[in-house]
């Protein structure tokens, strides 16, 4: 009975390898032809010159130096090695997949999946991150991720350049608990209190309202599920029909 199943789980396994084989080859053959090669290197191409570049890292240490009393900076020097190390995935994989489609490399089983990951507009693996806003969960086009990317490469771009925000964009950051305690550890020290004590007291700015400097943080990028905020009456109503989130107004979330 066992040499049976064995048989039959090697046949399995024999069937399912000549099938790769056969995909293998049949992705080799696809992308041997000039329209679909030539669609690749296209978008390829577009999403090279989409993407931003590097965030300055000796500007963000020479202005943000890690301090005792300011543990935001290290949170945020940490989102940019991230981010910069994410960029450089993408951009080295893309330009290792062009030159094998121009002929200048071997064809390699991992640019094949990548440039029909490009073809039907799909993100590849490899660049699923453990990102609350980029990783697996979400079901985005490769174009609608590379434009999320973006996004959040020119928030620390903008923060870098001109000095941390008024308003922080809590889907930015890979570490958002990590912020969050953070925001709390720079009050603890400024007022003599226990971290592990504090709590955020939140609210939400009115229609007009504008972000006035004191202790805390201003947060964008809260939803509700299932309800909405009418800004008028500063109170939840029913959402709209077939709207699952809505956006929240800007949070003061103040320790």
């Amino acid at each position: 009975m066992r040499h049976k199943e064995f048989k039959a789980l090697e046949d399995s396994l024999l069937l399912l390898d000549r099938r790769l084989a056969a995909d293998k080859q049949e992705a080799r053959e696809l992308f041997s032809s000039e329209d679909v090669a030539k669609k690749v290197r296209d978008k390829l191409s577009a999403l090279l010159a989409k993407l931003p570049p590097s965030l300055n890292m000796k500007e963000a240490d020479s202005k943000f130096p890690i301090l005792y009393d300011d543990s935001v900076n290290t949170i945020l020097l940490q989102e940019l090695e991230r981010y910069n190390s994410l960029l450089s995935l993408v951009k080295s994989d893309l330009s290792n997949a062009e030159t094998m489609l121009r002929g200048n490399k071997e064809p390699e089983p991992a640019l094949e999946t990548l440039c029909d990951h490009l073809l039907n507009d799909t993100i590849p693996d490899t660049w699923r991150m453990p990102h609350p806003a980029l990783g697996g969960g979400h079901s985005r086009s490769l174009a609608q991720w590379v434009e999320a990317v973006c996004e959040r490469v020119h928030v620390f771009a903008d923060w870098v350049a001109n000095g941390r925000p008024q308003i922080f964009w809590l889907s930015a950051f890979w570490n958002l608990p990590g912020f969050l305690v953070a925001v709390k550890l720079n009050y603890a020290r400024r007022a003599v209190k226990q971290v592990d004590r504090l709590e955020f007291d939140c609210g939400f700015l009115g229609v007009g309202e504008k972000p006035q400097a004191g202790e805390g943080v201003y947060v964008r990028g809260v939803y509700l599920e299932n309800a909405a905020w009418e800004p008028g009456k500063r109170q939840l109503v029913e959402a709209a029909t077939k709207q699952r989130y809505c956006a929240m107004p800007t949070v003061p979330a103040n320790d």
